[in-house]
């Protein structure tokens, strides 16, 4: 099969609760070819991000977030959910590197 790739990492970070809420309890950070720094920093970011995605109201740390930038080498994007690009990312984040697309939590 053919995919296509983004240089852009995926991130759904802010969009936790909204998976959450849809059912989602399995999630996969692809990291195949990152290095063990990314692995254990990312992943220590989303383990703590889904412990709090539970919560209400849904508190993000900017932490997070200069976690990800750090290891973001050209930016983030969501991939292909939302039915957008995978070059853009969708959500209330203005500083994460590539375009902003706004969506709203219903969106799906």
């Amino acid at each position: 099969g053919k995919g296509i790739l983004s240089g852009k990492d995926v991130c759904m970070l802010e969009h936790l609760p909204l998976l959450l809420a849809d059912g989602h309890r399995h999630f996969r950070i692809e990291t195949v070819s990152e290095t063990p720094a990314y692995r254990r920093e990312v992943g220590a970011v989303y383990r703590e991000a889904l412990r709090r995605a539970a919560e209400e109201p849904f508190r993000q740390e900017e932490r997070w977030w200069d976690m990800v930038r750090a290891h973001a080498r050209i930016g983030v994007c969501n991939g292909f959910y939302f039915g957008k690009s995978g070059m853009d990312y969708a959500g209330i984040r203005p500083d994460a590197a590539g375009s902003l697309l706004t969506i709203s939590p219903s969106a799906g």
